[in-house]
């Protein structure tokens, strides 16, 4: 199970809803699906979705492995809003770029207008020029 598709999922039921309160003429529920449809979907590769579990397996504590899990998807949420918000790695590869979270390191790149892609999510302390590759093209 990935963060991915429990965020994701909980979006898609949220937006049912708010299609109801449109057609009834709500102009927040307006607002507010304009809002939703600025969001990208946010996809993992398989490394990172590897990288998320190892993370929270290892991560000491049930409390501290639910505010772990929460901030990785409240920064992956952040970056299907705003995917210019982290840090350009174009020294990985083309498109590269990097978001930290705690301990953790985000690397991914908008692969459509509507998308972006994890390639691996890091320890800081990781060497990410061995460890995160480009994308198969």
């Amino acid at each position: 199970m990935s963060a991915e598709v429990n965020s994701w999922s909980l979006r898609l039921t949220g937006f049912k809803i708010w299609i109801e309160e449109l057609k009834n003429g709500s102009f927040a529920a307006r607002n507010q699906i304009l809002m939703f449809a600025r969001k990208l979907a946010v996809r993992l590769s398989r490394e990172a979705d590897r990288n998320v579990l190892d993370i929270l397996l290892y991560t000491w504590g049930t409390k501290q492995r639910a505010t772990y899990e929460t901030l990785i998807v409240q920064a992956l949420d952040t970056l299907s809003q705003h995917p210019q918000t982290g840090q350009p790695r174009d020294d990985l590869f083309p498109g590269c770029r990097s978001f930290q979270v705690e301990q953790h390191v985000i690397y991914y790149y908008q692969r459509k207008a509507t998308e972006i892609v994890v390639r691996r999510i890091l320890h800081y302390r990781q060497d990410a020029s061995a460890a995160v590759e480009e994308p198969p093209a």
